[in-house]
Protein backbone atom coordinates (compact mmCIF):
# COMPACT_ATOMS: atom_id res chain seq x y z
CA UNK A 1 0.00 0.00 0.00
CA UNK A 2 3.16 2.55 0.78
CA UNK A 3 4.24 2.22 -2.49
CA UNK A 4 1.24 2.60 -4.38
CA UNK A 5 0.65 5.67 -2.80
CA UNK A 6 4.19 6.66 -3.82
CA UNK A 7 5.69 6.76 0.58
CA UNK A 8 8.84 4.98 1.27
CA UNK A 9 8.41 2.27 4.32
CA UNK A 10 11.27 3.45 5.79
CA UNK A 11 10.51 6.74 6.16
CA UNK A 12 8.97 9.42 8.49
CA UNK A 13 6.09 9.64 6.57
CA UNK A 14 5.39 5.89 5.52
CA UNK A 15 5.72 4.79 9.88
CA UNK A 16 3.36 7.69 10.47
CA UNK A 17 0.44 6.44 7.95
CA UNK A 18 1.20 2.94 9.51
CA UNK A 19 0.78 4.14 12.74
CA UNK A 20 -2.72 5.82 11.17
CA UNK A 21 -3.42 2.85 9.78
CA UNK A 22 -3.43 1.00 12.73
CA UNK A 23 -4.77 3.44 15.06
CA UNK A 24 -7.96 3.12 12.57
CA UNK A 25 -7.82 -0.61 12.72
CA UNK A 26 -7.72 -0.77 16.49
CA UNK A 27 -10.82 1.92 17.21
CA UNK A 28 -12.28 -0.22 14.89
CA UNK A 29 -11.92 -3.81 16.68
CA UNK A 30 -12.27 -2.64 20.15
CA UNK A 31 -15.89 -1.15 18.94
CA UNK A 32 -16.83 -3.94 17.31
CA UNK A 33 -16.00 -5.88 20.55
CA UNK A 34 -17.85 -3.63 22.87
CA UNK A 35 -21.35 -4.22 20.14
CA UNK A 36 -20.36 -7.31 20.70
CA UNK A 37 -20.70 -6.99 24.90
CA UNK A 38 -24.36 -5.27 24.19
CA UNK A 39 -25.76 -7.94 22.76
CA UNK A 40 -23.82 -11.04 24.90
CA UNK A 41 -22.17 -9.66 27.75
CA UNK A 42 -18.16 -9.09 28.45
CA UNK A 43 -15.64 -11.40 28.56
CA UNK A 44 -16.00 -13.26 32.45
CA UNK A 45 -12.87 -12.22 33.99
CA UNK A 46 -13.51 -8.01 33.13
CA UNK A 47 -12.79 -5.88 36.01
CA UNK A 48 -13.62 -2.29 33.92
CA UNK A 49 -11.57 -0.05 36.76
CA UNK A 50 -8.30 -1.95 36.14
CA UNK A 51 -8.85 -2.89 32.33
CA UNK A 52 -8.91 0.86 31.95
CA UNK A 53 -5.72 1.86 33.82
CA UNK A 54 -3.94 -1.00 31.72
CA UNK A 55 -1.20 0.57 29.63
CA UNK A 56 -3.07 -0.25 26.57
CA UNK A 57 -6.61 0.32 27.52
CA UNK A 58 -5.71 3.59 28.83
CA UNK A 59 -4.83 4.84 25.75
CA UNK A 60 -8.11 4.04 23.88
CA UNK A 61 -10.44 7.26 22.90
CA UNK A 62 -12.71 8.71 25.44
CA UNK A 63 -15.60 7.80 23.73
CA UNK A 64 -14.92 4.31 23.23
CA UNK A 65 -13.54 3.97 27.11
CA UNK A 66 -17.26 5.50 28.31
CA UNK A 67 -18.70 2.73 26.47
CA UNK A 68 -16.31 0.02 27.83
CA UNK A 69 -17.12 1.59 31.28
CA UNK A 70 -21.24 1.03 30.84
CA UNK A 71 -21.71 -2.06 28.58
CA UNK A 72 -18.14 -3.44 29.26
CA UNK A 73 -16.23 -5.45 25.98
CA UNK A 74 -16.41 -9.00 24.36
CA UNK A 75 -12.91 -9.74 24.28
CA UNK A 76 -9.56 -9.28 26.23
CA UNK A 77 -7.29 -8.72 23.44
CA UNK A 78 -8.27 -7.69 19.50
CA UNK A 79 -5.00 -6.84 17.60
CA UNK A 80 -2.27 -8.74 16.68
CA UNK A 81 0.13 -8.51 13.03
CA UNK A 82 0.87 -12.23 12.35
CA UNK A 83 3.41 -13.94 10.07
CA UNK A 84 1.21 -13.52 6.47
CA UNK A 85 4.37 -14.30 4.00
CA UNK A 86 3.27 -18.12 2.95
CA UNK A 87 -0.58 -16.98 3.66
CA UNK A 88 0.02 -14.08 1.29
CA UNK A 89 1.66 -16.02 -1.51
CA UNK A 90 -0.97 -18.67 -1.09
CA UNK A 91 -4.52 -16.70 -0.86
CA UNK A 92 -3.61 -12.78 -2.18
CA UNK A 93 -1.40 -13.01 -4.80
CA UNK A 94 1.85 -11.73 -2.71
CA UNK A 95 0.20 -8.46 -2.52
CA UNK A 96 0.57 -8.04 1.20
CA UNK A 97 2.78 -9.64 4.04
CA UNK A 98 1.52 -8.01 7.01
CA UNK A 99 3.49 -5.38 8.06
CA UNK A 100 6.52 -6.54 6.22
CA UNK A 101 7.94 -4.51 3.33
CA UNK A 102 8.81 -6.26 0.12
CA UNK A 103 11.63 -8.90 0.51
CA UNK A 104 13.19 -8.53 -2.96
CA UNK A 105 11.17 -7.27 -6.49
CA UNK A 106 11.73 -10.95 -7.54
CA UNK A 107 12.72 -13.56 -5.30
CA UNK A 108 13.59 -17.49 -4.67
CA UNK A 109 11.88 -19.53 -2.45
CA UNK A 110 12.66 -22.68 -1.00
CA UNK A 111 10.09 -25.22 0.39
CA UNK A 112 11.08 -28.43 2.07
CA UNK A 113 8.61 -31.30 -0.22
CA UNK A 114 6.84 -34.39 1.56
CA UNK A 115 9.91 -36.14 0.86
CA UNK A 116 12.20 -34.41 2.29
CA UNK A 117 13.38 -32.34 -1.17
CA UNK A 118 13.62 -28.96 -1.97
CA UNK A 119 11.93 -27.21 -4.16
CA UNK A 120 12.98 -23.28 -5.22
CA UNK A 121 10.22 -21.07 -6.52
CA UNK A 122 10.25 -17.86 -8.24
CA UNK A 123 8.46 -15.33 -6.74
CA UNK A 124 7.55 -11.70 -7.84
CA UNK A 125 6.18 -8.75 -5.87
CA UNK A 126 2.98 -7.54 -6.63
CA UNK A 127 3.40 -4.57 -6.18
CA UNK A 128 6.44 -4.79 -8.88
CA UNK A 129 4.25 -6.94 -11.59
CA UNK A 130 1.46 -4.28 -11.29
CA UNK A 131 3.84 -1.46 -12.02
CA UNK A 132 5.62 -3.34 -14.71
CA UNK A 133 1.88 -4.13 -16.26
CA UNK A 134 0.83 -0.46 -16.04
CA UNK A 135 3.97 0.17 -19.00
CA UNK A 136 6.63 1.39 -16.79
CA UNK A 137 10.12 1.02 -16.51
CA UNK A 138 10.95 -1.65 -13.85
CA UNK A 139 14.37 -0.76 -14.43
CA UNK A 140 14.03 2.76 -13.14
CA UNK A 141 11.88 2.14 -10.07
CA UNK A 142 10.59 5.25 -8.31
CA UNK A 143 12.09 5.88 -5.15
CA UNK A 144 9.24 4.25 -3.05
CA UNK A 145 10.22 0.98 -4.09
CA UNK A 146 12.72 0.26 -1.38
CA UNK A 147 12.91 -3.70 -0.50
CA UNK A 148 13.49 -5.21 3.08
CA UNK A 149 17.15 -5.19 2.08
CA UNK A 150 17.50 -1.81 1.16
CA UNK A 151 16.50 -0.84 4.61
CA UNK A 152 18.20 -0.48 7.66
CA UNK A 153 17.74 -2.86 10.72
CA UNK A 154 16.93 0.18 12.84
CA UNK A 155 14.24 1.28 10.39
CA UNK A 156 12.57 -2.06 10.67
CA UNK A 157 12.46 -1.93 14.09
CA UNK A 158 11.32 1.74 13.95
CA UNK A 159 8.27 0.64 11.88
CA UNK A 160 7.45 -1.72 14.81
CA UNK A 161 7.66 0.20 17.01
CA UNK A 162 5.23 3.13 14.84
CA UNK A 163 2.63 0.53 15.36
CA UNK A 164 2.96 -1.20 18.59
CA UNK A 165 0.73 1.15 20.92
CA UNK A 166 -1.91 0.09 18.78
CA UNK A 167 -1.59 -3.56 18.91
CA UNK A 168 -2.51 -5.09 22.17
CA UNK A 169 -1.44 -8.77 21.11
CA UNK A 170 2.07 -9.27 19.20
CA UNK A 171 3.63 -8.14 15.88
CA UNK A 172 5.34 -10.61 13.58
CA UNK A 173 8.29 -8.40 12.03
CA UNK A 174 11.44 -9.72 10.61
CA UNK A 175 14.28 -7.53 10.82
CA UNK A 176 16.57 -8.32 8.30
CA UNK A 177 20.37 -7.61 8.46
CA UNK A 178 23.45 -9.26 6.54
CA UNK A 179 25.17 -12.25 7.21
CA UNK A 180 28.45 -9.99 8.24
CA UNK A 181 26.40 -8.13 10.50
CA UNK A 182 28.37 -7.07 13.58
CA UNK A 183 27.54 -8.66 17.16
CA UNK A 184 27.71 -5.07 18.80
CA UNK A 185 24.92 -3.72 16.08
CA UNK A 186 22.64 -6.61 17.32
CA UNK A 187 23.60 -5.45 20.91
CA UNK A 188 22.56 -1.77 20.25
CA UNK A 189 19.31 -3.11 17.94
CA UNK A 190 18.14 -5.14 20.69
CA UNK A 191 18.99 -2.30 23.18
CA UNK A 192 17.22 0.47 21.60
CA UNK A 193 13.64 -1.51 20.64
CA UNK A 194 13.76 -2.34 24.61
CA UNK A 195 13.90 1.40 24.84
CA UNK A 196 11.42 1.92 22.60
CA UNK A 197 9.19 -0.41 25.05
CA UNK A 198 8.30 -3.17 22.46
CA UNK A 199 7.77 -6.52 23.19
CA UNK A 200 10.31 -8.15 21.30
CA UNK A 201 11.50 -8.37 17.80
CA UNK A 202 12.98 -11.01 15.52
CA UNK A 203 16.21 -10.67 13.76
CA UNK A 204 16.72 -13.55 10.59
CA UNK A 205 20.85 -13.41 9.57
CA UNK A 206 21.02 -15.58 6.46
CA UNK A 207 24.52 -17.70 6.81
CA UNK A 208 26.09 -20.64 4.26
CA UNK A 209 25.68 -23.91 7.17
CA UNK A 210 21.52 -23.08 7.18
CA UNK A 211 21.20 -20.90 4.18
CA UNK A 212 17.87 -18.98 3.64
CA UNK A 213 14.44 -19.56 2.99
CA UNK A 214 14.17 -16.69 0.71
CA UNK A 215 17.20 -15.28 -1.33
CA UNK A 216 17.91 -12.92 -4.50
CA UNK A 217 19.37 -14.51 -7.45
CA UNK A 218 23.07 -13.98 -7.75
CA UNK A 219 24.54 -11.00 -9.06
CA UNK A 220 26.54 -11.40 -12.33
CA UNK A 221 30.33 -11.81 -11.71
CA UNK A 222 32.22 -8.00 -11.71
CA UNK A 223 34.32 -7.03 -14.49
CA UNK A 224 38.03 -7.63 -13.38
CA UNK A 225 39.76 -4.13 -13.03
CA UNK A 226 43.25 -2.88 -12.08
CA UNK A 227 43.67 -2.87 -8.41
CA UNK A 228 43.29 0.28 -6.74
CA UNK A 229 44.95 1.70 -3.85
CA UNK A 230 43.16 0.57 -0.17
CA UNK A 231 41.56 3.31 1.61
CA UNK A 232 40.84 3.02 4.58
CA UNK A 233 37.43 3.88 6.48
CA UNK A 234 36.68 6.03 8.99
CA UNK A 235 36.06 3.52 11.69
CA UNK A 236 39.85 2.12 10.67
CA UNK A 237 41.54 5.16 11.85
CA UNK A 238 41.95 4.82 15.11
CA UNK A 239 44.57 1.65 14.21
CA UNK A 240 46.42 3.65 11.92
CA UNK A 241 46.87 7.55 13.33
CA UNK A 242 49.38 8.96 10.90
CA UNK A 243 49.15 12.44 11.48
CA UNK A 244 47.32 14.25 14.09
CA UNK A 245 45.31 17.82 14.01
CA UNK A 246 48.15 20.62 13.95
CA UNK A 247 45.51 22.96 15.56
CA UNK A 248 44.44 22.75 18.52
CA UNK A 249 40.74 22.37 18.66
CA UNK A 250 40.31 24.44 21.72
CA UNK A 251 41.95 27.60 19.41
CA UNK A 252 38.70 27.65 17.29
CA UNK A 253 36.58 29.03 20.01
CA UNK A 254 35.52 32.17 19.39
CA UNK A 255 34.79 32.44 23.07
CA UNK A 256 36.03 30.19 26.13
CA UNK A 257 32.96 30.52 28.01
CA UNK A 258 30.15 32.48 27.84
CA UNK A 259 31.07 36.34 26.82
CA UNK A 260 30.31 39.15 28.87
CA UNK A 261 27.51 41.20 27.17
CA UNK A 262 26.47 44.26 29.64
CA UNK A 263 24.23 45.29 27.64
CA UNK A 264 22.66 42.22 27.05
CA UNK A 265 22.14 39.77 24.10
CA UNK A 266 19.12 39.29 21.11
CA UNK A 267 17.50 36.28 21.62
CA UNK A 268 14.77 34.48 19.46
CA UNK A 269 12.49 32.38 21.60
CA UNK A 270 10.11 29.55 19.39
CA UNK A 271 7.14 28.77 20.93
CA UNK A 272 5.65 26.50 23.49
CA UNK A 273 6.87 22.85 22.58
CA UNK A 274 4.09 20.34 23.87
CA UNK A 275 6.17 17.04 24.17
CA UNK A 276 4.72 13.60 26.75
CA UNK A 277 7.97 14.18 29.02
CA UNK A 278 6.45 18.26 29.60
CA UNK A 279 6.44 21.60 28.09
CA UNK A 280 9.24 24.06 27.10
CA UNK A 281 10.46 26.68 25.00
CA UNK A 282 13.54 27.59 23.04
CA UNK A 283 15.49 30.23 23.31
CA UNK A 284 18.60 30.87 20.94
CA UNK A 285 21.00 33.88 21.93
CA UNK A 286 22.80 35.61 19.16
CA UNK A 287 25.85 38.54 18.90
CA UNK A 288 26.16 40.61 15.52
CA UNK A 289 23.68 37.90 13.91
CA UNK A 290 25.81 34.73 15.05
CA UNK A 291 24.12 32.42 17.65
CA UNK A 292 26.08 31.77 20.37
CA UNK A 293 23.90 29.75 22.78
CA UNK A 294 20.75 28.11 23.17
CA UNK A 295 18.40 27.89 26.61
CA UNK A 296 15.33 25.55 27.57
CA UNK A 297 13.07 27.87 29.08
CA UNK A 298 9.95 26.38 31.34
CA UNK A 299 8.59 25.21 34.15
CA UNK A 300 8.66 21.39 33.72
CA UNK A 301 10.88 20.95 30.40
CA UNK A 302 12.09 16.80 30.17
CA UNK A 303 14.52 16.28 32.24
CA UNK A 304 18.55 16.24 31.34
CA UNK A 305 17.62 19.25 28.09
CA UNK A 306 19.33 21.69 29.89
CA UNK A 307 21.94 19.50 29.58
CA UNK A 308 21.93 18.91 26.02
CA UNK A 309 21.61 22.79 25.64
CA UNK A 310 24.64 23.94 27.66
CA UNK A 311 26.63 21.22 25.54
CA UNK A 312 25.37 22.39 22.36
CA UNK A 313 25.96 26.21 23.34
CA UNK A 314 29.65 25.17 23.43
CA UNK A 315 29.52 23.72 20.08
CA UNK A 316 27.76 26.95 18.75
CA UNK A 317 31.10 29.16 20.00
CA UNK A 318 33.09 27.35 17.71
CA UNK A 319 34.44 28.64 14.07
CA UNK A 320 33.69 25.38 12.71
CA UNK A 321 30.08 25.11 10.56
CA UNK A 322 31.00 21.79 9.88
CA UNK A 323 31.15 20.36 13.41
CA UNK A 324 27.82 22.24 14.24
CA UNK A 325 26.03 20.91 11.37
CA UNK A 326 26.97 17.20 12.84
CA UNK A 327 26.24 17.77 16.25
CA UNK A 328 22.77 18.99 15.20
CA UNK A 329 22.10 16.29 12.51
CA UNK A 330 22.87 13.94 15.35
CA UNK A 331 20.45 15.30 17.71
CA UNK A 332 17.38 15.96 15.24
CA UNK A 333 18.14 11.94 14.87
CA UNK A 334 17.41 11.36 18.63
CA UNK A 335 15.14 8.96 19.60
CA UNK A 336 12.48 8.94 22.55
CA UNK A 337 8.65 9.51 22.17
CA UNK A 338 7.66 10.98 19.51
CA UNK A 339 5.40 13.91 18.97
CA UNK A 340 4.06 16.54 16.32
CA UNK A 341 5.17 19.87 16.91
CA UNK A 342 4.47 23.34 14.85
CA UNK A 343 7.61 24.69 13.18
CA UNK A 344 7.89 28.07 12.68
CA UNK A 345 7.19 30.45 11.16
CA UNK A 346 3.78 29.41 9.29
CA UNK A 347 2.91 26.39 12.08
CA UNK A 348 3.52 23.71 9.53
CA UNK A 349 3.37 20.14 11.85
CA UNK A 350 6.38 18.21 11.88
CA UNK A 351 7.04 15.04 13.63
CA UNK A 352 9.89 14.49 15.59
CA UNK A 353 11.38 11.52 17.28
CA UNK A 354 11.92 12.87 20.80
CA UNK A 355 12.04 16.30 22.38
CA UNK A 356 15.76 16.49 21.66
CA UNK A 357 15.04 16.64 18.33
CA UNK A 358 12.60 18.93 18.67
CA UNK A 359 15.17 20.98 20.57
CA UNK A 360 17.64 21.19 17.89
CA UNK A 361 15.43 21.62 14.88
CA UNK A 362 14.76 24.74 16.67
CA UNK A 363 17.90 25.96 16.62
CA UNK A 364 18.63 24.42 13.24
CA UNK A 365 15.48 26.65 12.09
CA UNK A 366 17.34 29.82 13.51
CA UNK A 367 20.39 29.55 11.75
CA UNK A 368 19.31 29.17 8.82
CA UNK A 369 16.87 32.09 9.25
CA UNK A 370 20.10 33.64 10.09
CA UNK A 371 22.42 32.35 7.14
CA UNK A 372 24.42 31.75 9.98
CA UNK A 373 25.03 27.69 9.05
CA UNK A 374 25.21 27.74 5.35
CA UNK A 375 28.77 26.77 4.15
CA UNK A 376 30.92 29.05 2.97
CA UNK A 377 34.59 28.74 0.09
CA UNK A 378 36.67 29.53 2.89
CA UNK A 379 35.04 27.55 5.78
CA UNK A 380 37.52 25.90 8.11
CA UNK A 381 36.83 22.73 9.73
CA UNK A 382 39.52 22.92 12.98
CA UNK A 383 37.33 20.94 15.14
CA UNK A 384 36.58 18.00 12.60
CA UNK A 385 39.75 18.00 11.30
CA UNK A 386 40.61 16.81 14.87
CA UNK A 387 38.66 13.80 15.16
CA UNK A 388 40.46 10.62 15.45
CA UNK A 389 37.12 8.99 14.08
CA UNK A 390 34.06 10.78 12.58
CA UNK A 391 31.81 7.67 13.12
CA UNK A 392 31.79 5.36 16.08
CA UNK A 393 34.32 2.72 15.41
CA UNK A 394 32.78 -0.68 14.96
CA UNK A 395 34.10 -3.76 17.14
CA UNK A 396 34.80 -7.07 15.62
CA UNK A 397 33.64 -9.95 16.97
CA UNK A 398 36.48 -9.80 19.58
CA UNK A 399 34.24 -7.16 21.50
CA UNK A 400 36.00 -4.09 23.00
CA UNK A 401 37.15 -2.42 26.36
CA UNK A 402 34.93 -1.04 28.61
CA UNK A 403 33.98 0.96 31.74
CA UNK A 404 30.62 0.28 33.52
CA UNK A 405 29.28 1.97 36.51
CA UNK A 406 25.90 1.91 38.09
CA UNK A 407 24.01 4.64 38.78
CA UNK A 408 21.02 5.53 40.85
CA UNK A 409 18.97 8.73 42.12
CA UNK A 410 16.69 8.25 45.00
CA UNK A 411 15.46 11.30 44.52
CA UNK A 412 14.43 11.06 41.06
CA UNK A 413 13.68 6.94 41.00
CA UNK A 414 16.27 6.72 38.04
CA UNK A 415 18.39 3.60 37.81
CA UNK A 416 20.36 3.06 34.96
CA UNK A 417 24.08 1.57 33.84
CA UNK A 418 26.61 3.72 32.24
CA UNK A 419 28.86 2.25 30.13
CA UNK A 420 32.25 3.91 28.35
CA UNK A 421 33.55 1.85 25.54
CA UNK A 422 37.12 2.00 24.97
CA UNK A 423 39.91 1.47 22.31
CA UNK A 424 43.34 1.26 22.49
CA UNK A 425 45.12 4.06 20.69
CA UNK A 426 48.81 4.08 18.40
CA UNK A 427 50.84 5.11 21.29
CA UNK A 428 49.09 2.16 23.36
CA UNK A 429 46.76 4.53 25.62
CA UNK A 430 43.29 3.94 26.28
CA UNK A 431 40.76 6.16 25.48
CA UNK A 432 37.16 6.49 25.91
CA UNK A 433 35.14 6.77 22.74
CA UNK A 434 31.45 6.23 22.81
CA UNK A 435 28.67 6.65 26.40
CA UNK A 436 25.88 5.05 26.44
CA UNK A 437 23.15 4.66 28.62
CA UNK A 438 20.89 1.81 29.49
CA UNK A 439 17.98 1.08 32.54
CA UNK A 440 15.49 3.47 33.75
CA UNK A 441 16.71 7.22 33.19
CA UNK A 442 15.88 10.83 31.01
CA UNK A 443 15.76 10.31 27.29
CA UNK A 444 17.11 13.23 26.95
CA UNK A 445 20.69 11.77 27.99
CA UNK A 446 20.52 9.72 25.19
CA UNK A 447 21.15 13.07 22.91
CA UNK A 448 23.89 13.63 25.62
CA UNK A 449 25.53 10.92 25.20
CA UNK A 450 25.02 11.34 21.44
CA UNK A 451 26.89 14.90 21.59
CA UNK A 452 29.46 13.90 24.74
CA UNK A 453 30.46 10.64 22.13
CA UNK A 454 31.48 12.65 19.27
CA UNK A 455 33.89 15.25 21.66
CA UNK A 456 35.45 12.13 23.26
CA UNK A 457 36.52 10.93 19.36
CA UNK A 458 38.70 14.92 19.29
CA UNK A 459 42.29 13.70 19.27
CA UNK A 460 43.13 16.30 22.19
CA UNK A 461 41.37 15.20 25.47
CA UNK A 462 41.29 18.64 26.62
CA UNK A 463 38.29 18.85 24.50
CA UNK A 464 35.91 16.74 25.95
CA UNK A 465 37.44 17.72 29.18
CA UNK A 466 36.74 21.42 28.62
CA UNK A 467 32.95 19.74 27.96
CA UNK A 468 32.39 17.72 31.34
CA UNK A 469 33.66 20.33 33.43
CA UNK A 470 31.37 23.20 31.99
CA UNK A 471 28.68 20.14 33.08
CA UNK A 472 29.91 20.37 36.37
CA UNK A 473 29.42 23.76 37.07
Amino acid sequence: ALIMLGIRYDSEAGRALAADIARVMRDAAYAGSVDLAKERGAFPMLDVDKYLQGGFASRLPDALKDEIRVHGIRNSHLTSIAPTGTISLAFADNASNGIEPPFSWFYNRMKRMPDGSKKDYTVEDHAYRVYRALGHDVNHLPAAFVSALEISATDHMLMVAAVAPYVDAAISKTVNVPEDYPYSEFKNLYMEAWRKGLKGITTYRPNSVLGAVLSVPAAPPAVVANPLPIVLSEQDKRLVLTEVAMSPPLASLRWPSRPGLPAGAIAWVSGTIRTPQGEFAVAVSEQAGVPFEVWVLGGQPPRGLDAIAKTLSSDMRTNDRGWLRKKLSMLTHAYGDAFDMQMPPHGETVRVPSATAAMAKMVEWRYHQLGALDSKSDDATPVLNALFALHEPKTGTDGTLAWVADVRNPSTEDDFVLMLKELQMPDGSRRPYSMWLTGGHPRALDGLCKLLSLDMRVIDPAWIGMKLRKLLD
